[in-house]
Parts: structure tokens; sequence; C-alpha cells
């Protein structure tokens, strides 16, 4: 792997080519892979039919309806290899999907604790460790304020405060994911979008682990960036990113104990 990350690469070249080729594949089965001269044929020497430019559109998209396949075919093989990976079009062409607009995703501040509620943690933290709750063996400093049996008030209010942050980043996560899957299929760039998919499949993170809509969408922002650029670049932030580094634990590394860490 580190051969291939001393030189950058223009993924969109490559993945382009290959789309190029399996969308070639069940035409040139049909055909002689092979001329006269004991030449390999090229692309060009294969028909460029419609079922080739649904294929296309599946393998470089998410498929397309019978309109965009019509529009994809029309465009011809090499303009239609060129709209899909840069999105550039001859001129006078229709395009292929309607032009959109679409937002980054944002996720709203948290609220700030106010000094009441930081004071209630405050409470809390003093009360479990006068009943014995802090490290593992150690005795309790103070005697318990509340009764036995009876959870002191600050630890209930503390317990609130922190179920109200965890039900912020679940509805934060699920938005994300709405937020992802209404880009894929109103995009008009299906490529990058597909590309910004696989990234997720090969870096892999994932919500229970990572357990912060903030970190999902820093690397979600990384992906869409890098989607079609440079690998090298895109392989060294991602595995030092936040939410890589959490779903691997080198968050808790430790020199006499280290966790998982990337492959080489």
């Amino acid at each position: 792997m580190k051969r291939y990350l001393q030189r950058p690469y223009r993924i969109c070249m490559a993945f382009g080519i290959a789309l190029l080729s399996s969308a070639m594949v069940s035409s040139a089965r049909a055909a002689t892979d092979v001329g006269d001269a004991g030449t390999v044929k090229s692309a060009s020497a294969f028909p460029w039919t419609r079922d080739n430019a649904a294929h296309l559109l599946r393998r470089a998209g998410f498929g397309g309806t019978p309109e965009q396949i019509d529009k994809l075919f029309a465009l011809g093989r090499d303009a239609a290899v060129n709209y899909l990976i840069d999105g550039t079009l001859p001129a006078g062409a229709d395009p292929v999907f309607p032009a959109v607009k679409l937002d980054d995703f944002t996720t709203p501040p948290a609220p700030e604790l106010t000094d009441e509620e930081k004071q209630t943690i405050a409470n809390a933290r003093t009360a479990r460790l006068a009943g014995g709750g802090g490290k593992k063996g150690q005795a309790p400093q103070t005697q318990p304020s509340t009764p036995a049996g009876v959870e002191d008030p600050a630890v209930t209010a503390a317990r609130a405060l922190r179920n109200k942050v965890l039900g912020k980043q679940r509805q934060d996560l699920q938005q994300l994911k709405v937020w992802w899957i209404d880009r894929m299929i109103r995009t008009d760039r299906p490529l990058p979008e597909k590309m910004v998919l696989f990234w997720h499949g090969l870096f892999t993170s994932g919500v229970k682990e990572v357990k912060s809509a903030d970190l999902l969408v820093e690397q979600d922002a990384l992906f869409h960036k890098e989607a079609m650029g440079n690998y090298k670049q895109l392989t060294d932030e991602a595995i030092h990113g936040a939410a890589i580094l959490k779903y691997l634990n080198n968050d808790e590394n430790l020199k006499r104990q280290t966790q998982r860490e990337p492959g080489p």
C-alpha cells in the first residue's frame, strides 16, 4: 500500500475507465475481442447501446429513469463518460440530471450549560465519590447525604442532563442519515456521491462506536471534498481523522497497551 501512496492518483480517471469497461462488457462478449492480426480491439470498436448507457448509470451512480438513460445514450460513449466524471457537456446537449443545489449538513450547536446545571453535575460527581462510586476499591470519603436505597437528587438531575445530550446526538445522527440519502437521490453529480459511498465503506467508522454526529459530519465532508481527488491526501486525512481514531479506540491508547491501528 505504501508504494501506491508515494504518488497522487486521480481516482476519477481510473474509476471512469473501469466503469466504461464494465459498461461495455456485455457487448464485448458478443463480439470478437481479438482482431485478425492478433491485436486487441479498443473500446470504440464495440457498439454503444442504450443498455450500455443504463449499465453505466448503475455503476457510476444509482441508476436512472428511462428519460435519463435516453439522454445519456444520446450523448455518445465518450461524452457520456466525460459528463459523469466532470459534469461537462458538448455544446447544445441536454443535461442528463437537472441542476440542483445541495446544502451542506450542519448540526445546531449544543445548548450551553447554565451555572445551575454545571453545579448539578458537580454535586452528582461529589455524591458518587461519597458513595464509593469513584475508582474501583476506593472507600467513601464522606457519609452519603441521602438514606440508603434513595438516589441523591443531584445524581438524578445529572442523569437527566446526560440523557438530554445523548438524545440530541441521536437526533443529529438520524438527520445526517436522512440528509445523505436525500443527497444521493437528488444529486446531479452521481459519480462523486457514489465515490463518497465507496470511501465510507473503505475507511470504515460506525455510529455505534463513534457516538458523535459532529465527528461523522467532519468525516463525510472530507469524503465529499476528496471523493474524486488525490488518493494520498484522502488516505492521510482519513486515517488521522477523529472518527476513525475513535472507531479504532485509538483515543484509549496507552504506551504499555495499544489498541487497534490502521493497517500499513
